[in-house]
């Protein structure tokens, strides 16, 4: 379990970031939609 870490470290923070930006993106583009359907 412990050679495994370093690569969790460098590719799972990458992957995590990626994956933050992306569910951050829509959760604006549905937080936007419910705001313009809301009028």
């Amino acid at each position: 379990m412990q050679e495994f870490l370093p690569l969790l470290s460098k590719k799972g923070i990458k992957r995590f970031r990626e994956a933050e930006q992306w569910i951050g993106t829509v959760a604006w583009h549905i937080f936007c939609f419910k705001l313009v359907m809301a009028r």
